[in-house]
C-alpha cells in the first residue's frame, strides 16, 4: 500500500482549492466589470453636478395653472376617451371640435391608468379644498375610467371576477364600434401600426367584441397602479359602483396570476413573454403589488399571502426597480417601474414594510432619475415621503416650473414647433465606448450584454426640459437625454390627451 506524505495531500488540496476558485474569480471579474460599465456609461445622466439652481425656476402662478388643468381636463373628457379609455385624436381643423380621427394606442391600459391617478388627484382636491363641483366632475371621468379599464379585463375572460382568467388587453372594441373613426381592431387587412396577428375576438358575452392581446409588463404595471389608486383613495359611499367593480378586477387578477405563477397569457393559449415574478433579487414590487390590493379587497383570501410573499418569501425586501442603464437603453422601463413602486407604497401602511420599500425607491428608481427634470417621477418622490408643503421646496419648484413650461408650446397639447436648447447643453461622445465594444477582444466578448444601450443615438449631458421636448402620448415615458430635431414636421391639428400635464398637476394638488 503507497503511503502519501502530508505535504502532498496538502498539495492536492491546495490545488483542487485554485482549479475552483479561478472560474469564481474570473466571473466574479467579468460580472464586476460588467456592473462598472452599466453604471459609468450612462453616469452623465446622474450628474448631480447639472442640476439647475433653484433660483433658475419660474415662480409658479396658481391661478394659470389650474387654468390650464381645467382646459386639459375638458378636452381629455370629450375628446380623449370615445371608448372610456385613452386615446389622441386628429381633428378637421383648427377649432379643435370635430373629430377627423383616433389613434387608438397598444398602451390604452398604461395610459388610462395616468388618467386615473390624475382625476383621483382631482377627486382629492375636491375633498380637501370642499369644491363639489370639482368632485363630482372627478367622479363623472373615474367612472368611465374604471367602465373602459375594466372592460380591458373583461373582453379577454368573457366577464369579471375570480372565476375568469386574467388576460389583460392593449385596448377593446364592441360591434358597435366598428365605425368608430380610427378602429383598427376589426381591420384584418392591417399591415401597419399595431399588431394585426395578437387581434382576437373576446371570450363568451364579448365573444363578438375585438380586443389586441400580447401585453406588455409596462402595460401590466400602469394599469395596476390606476386600479390601486381608485380603490384605495376614492370612496366607497361617493362611488359604490366603482368601488364594487374594482373589487371584482382586484380579485380576478389576483386569483388568475397566482394560478398562472405570474405569467402572462394570451389569447392563443400561451404566454405572452411577460414574467412578473421576482427575478435576481429584484422586481418583486409587481407580486407585492397585486397581494396588497388584494389582501385590501379581500384580507381573508389574500393577505396572509401577502405577508408569506413579503416576509417569508423575501419580495419586501427586493422591491428595487430599473438601474443606471435605462438611461441609455430603454428608460420607458422607469416609468412603468415607478408606477408599481409608487402604487405600493401609496397602499402600505405598515411602518416597517413601508420603510423598507422606501429606502429600496431611494436606492433603486430614484437614485437614476433624481437628476432628470421629471415632473412624473419627481411627483410620485414627494408623495410617497409624505411631504408637507414646503418640505422639499427644490423639487416642489421644479414640478412647478415644468408645468408652468406647457404655457409655452404644449398648450394644446398639439405636435408643434420646440423650442432650441441652450449653450449649456454638450452632446456625449460615446466614440470610445463604441470602439471598446467593436475592436477591443474584451469588449467583443461584452457586447452582446450592451446590445440595448443606443450609443449610436445622440445625448445630451443635461436634461431637456418641456419647451424644447417634443410632443408625444406621455411625455415623461420619453428619455430626456434624447436629441430632439426642432426643424421635424408639425401637426397642429393632432392632439394628445393632455395627461403629461394633469398627472403630476392633480396629483400634487390632491395629496397637498
Amino acid at each position: 500500500m503507497r503511503i502519501r506524505s502530508t505535504r502532498d495531500l496538502r498539495k492536492q488540496k491546495l490545488g483542487l482549492v485554485v482549479i475552483l476558485l479561478v472560474p469564481v474569480i474570473l466571473l466574479g471579474t467579468v460580472a464586476g466589470v460588467i456592473s462598472k460599465l452599466y453604471t459609468e456609461i450612462p453616469s452623465f445622466g446622474m450628474d448631480e453636478s447639472k442640476m439647475p439652481d433653484i433660483s433658475t425656476f419660474r415662480v409658479a402662478n396658481y391661478s394659470r395653472l389650474a387654468e390650464m388643468a381645467r382646459f386639459f381636463d375638458q378636452r381629455y373628457e370629450d375628446y380623449h376617451m370615445p371608448l372610456n379609455y385613452t386615446v389622441s385624436t386628429t381633428f378637421t381643423d383648427l377649432t379643435y371640435g370635430t373629430v377627423d380621427e383616433y389613434h387608438f394606442s397598444d398602451n390604452a391600459a398604461l395610459y388610462s391608468a395616468n388618467a386615473m391617478a390624475a382625476f383621483v388627484g382631482k377627486y382629492l382636491a375636491a375633498k380637501r379644498e370642499n369644491n363639489g363641483t370639482l368632485k363630482n366632475e372627478s367622479l363623472d371621468v373615474i367612472r368611465k375610467l374604471t367602465h373602459g379599464m375594466s372592460m380591458l379585463l373583461a373582453v379577454p375572460n368573457g366577464g369579471l371576477g375570480s372565476d375568469h382568467g386574467s388576460i389583460l388587453a392593449r385596448m377593446w372594441a364592441a360591434p358597435e364600434h366598428r365605425t368608430v373613426p380610427g378602429m383598427p381592431l376589426f381591420d384584418d387587412n392591417l399591415t401597419d401600426g399595431p399588431r394585426p396577428y395578437a387581434y382576437y375576438n373576446g371570450t363568451g358575452i364579448y365573444s363578438q367584441y375585438r380586443y389586441s392581446d400580447f401585453t406588455s409588463l409596462d402595460e401590466h404595471g400602469g394599469y395596476y397602479m390606476g386600479i390601486a389608486m381608485a380603490y384605495k383613495f376614492v370612496d366607497e359611499a361617493d362611488a359604490p359602483w366603482v368601488h364594487d367593480t374594482l373589487e371584482l378586477v382586484i380579485d380576478q387578477l389576483c386569483n388568475g396570476l397566482k394560478v398562472t405563477n405570474y405569467l402572462g397569457l394570451g389569447g392563443y393559449g400561451g404566454p405572452t413573454g411577460t414574467d412578473q415574478e421576482m427575478r435576481f433579487f429584484q422586481g418583486g414590487s409587481w407580486v407585492l403589488l397585486l397581494m396588497k390590493m388584494g389582501a385590501l379587497a379581500f384580507p381573508e383570501k389574500y393577505e396572509r399571502l401577502y405577508y408569506h410573499y413579503a416576509i417569508n418569501e423575501g419580495y419586501a425586501f427586493h422591491t428595487r426597480e430599473g438601474g443606471p442603464q435605462e438611461i441609455v437603453a430603454n428608460y420607458y422601463a422607469y416609468n412603468f417601474g415607478s408606477d408599481v413602486a409608487f402604487a405600493l407604497l401609496m397602499l402600505e401602511e405598515d411602518p416597517y414594510l413601508h420603510n423598507i420599500y422606501l429606502r429600496n425607491f431611494h436606492d433603486g428608481l430614484w437614485s437614476f432619475v433624481k437628476t432628470h427634470r421629471n415632473a412624473h417621477f419627481n411627483t410620485f418622490y414627494l408623495l410617497v415621503n409624505e411631504f408637507n408643503q414646503g418640505d422639499n421646496v427644490y423639487y416642489e419648484r421644479d414640478v412647478e416650473d415644468q408645468l408652468m413650461e406647457f404655457e409655452e408650446n404644449h398648450f394644446p397639447d398639439v405636435y408643434g414647433s420646440i423650442d432650441p436648447v441652450g449653450p449649456e447643453y454638450e452632446l456625449m461622445d460615446f466614440s470610445n465606448w463604441i470602439d471598446f465594444f467593436e475592436s477591443n477582444p474584451i469588449g467583443s466578448v461584452l457586447s452582446p450584454l450592451f446590445f440595448e444601450f443606443d450609443l449610436d443615438k445622440d445625448f445630451y449631458d443635461r436634461p431637456l426640459t418641456v419647451s424644447m421636448r417634443r410632443t408625444r402620448n406621455y411625455m415623461w415615458g420619453g428619455n430626456p437625454f434624447h436629441w430632439q430635431n426642432t426643424s421635424a414636421p408639425t401637426n397642429l391639428l393632432h392632439e394628445q390627451s393632455g395627461l403629461s400635464y394633469l398627472t403630476p398637476y392633480w396629483l400634487m394638488r390632491g395629496f397637498g
